[in-house]
């Protein structure tokens, strides 16, 4: 007659091998059976850090979004570490989440980078195609399907599409974890005077306008040139260059000669606008402003 002491073990390894073999039926464990290669014991004895990590491969392949991320903490996954047969879990930060970091540390350096909440719904999709801006969309669509080796100058007048063009291409980066930073130019500089006059963090700001992977900047031009309007947007300019950084801009001015005038004219305007046309390629907009429809 077997004891209580006796029966409760008897009857927990019971339950244990029940558990076992629903997990051998269930469709998820026979796609890591496959997936992994190893055998049926080896992924039940590990069965919840080989889970996790199959979780991050199959829901990280059709990522909705970082604000849809399923993973738990969100922006995070996990990977196996085989220590000669030790089995270690091991996390780590999605690209988007990186890219989501690296986009705070930017708005809080730069005011001037917060994309209004008014372009944050501005995409390929809801822009009007019309004859006027089809060049510059196709050149848009190639560069966020990489087949554009350059950025693009968007050049016309107001209200034909320019800036909901580079939105555009702002939101479909984010989407896909690339660090960007949208802002227009006269604000960009106002960054930049405020950053100097403190002495606070200057050098990071700069570096940051340098460096970012993408730079778009807006409005080209409606800024009061000075001498050290045009020396700040040449160092910035040239430093994106020199470290081959895709850089987009949007102007009123649709010839590059009347924007180098408007950038100081002779040798301080051909200066900047030459690095602009080595940085993107020059796409003019034509049509009627659609604010005033």
């Amino acid at each position: 007659m077997e004891t209580i002491g006796q029966a409760i073990p008897d009857r927990i390894r019971q339950l244990i091998e029940q558990n076992r073999e629903t997990l051998r039926n269930t469709t998820i464990f026979k796609e890591m059976l496959k997936f992994y290669g190893v055998t049926e014991d080896e992924l039940l004895r590990e069965y919840g850090k080989y889970e996790s990590a199959y979780k991050t491969i199959t829901e990280c392949s059709k990522c909705a979004g970082l604000e849809n991320c399923t993973m738990e903490p969100r922006g995070y996954g996990y990977n196996i570490v085989n220590h000669s047969g030790y089995i270690q879990l091991s996390m780590f930060q999605c690209e988007k989440q990186i890219a989501f970091k690296k986009l705070w540390k930017i708005q809080r350096l730069l005011e001037s980078s917060r994309l209004p909440e008014l372009f944050h719904t501005k995409t390929f999709a809801t822009l009007k195609i019309e004859d006027g801006i089809q060049e510059a969309y196709q050149a848009a669509i190639e560069f966020c399907d990489n087949k554009r080796e350059k950025g693009l100058v968007f050049a016309g007048p107001p209200g034909v599409g320019k800036t909901h063009l580079a939105a555009a291409i702002m939101n479909d980066q984010l989407n896909k974890g690339r660090e960007c930073i949208f802002c227009t130019v006269p604000e960009l500089l106002s960054d930049i005077r405020k950053a100097m006059r403190s002495d606070k963090e200057t050098t990071e700001l700069i570096e940051l306008v340098k460096g970012t992977s993408l730079l778009i900047l807006d409005d080209l031009g409606a800024e009061k040139t000075t001498d050290w309007v045009a020396e700040q947007l040449f160092v910035i300019l040239n430093a994106r260059l020199v470290r081959m950084k895709d850089t987009f801009i949007t102007t009123n001015y649709q010839k590059p000669s009347e924007l180098i005038e408007k950038l100081g004219g002779g040798l301080t305007g051909q200066r900047i606008v030459s690095r602009i046309r080595e940085l993107c390629n020059w796409i003019n907009i034509t049509g009627q402003d659609w604010r005033l429809k």
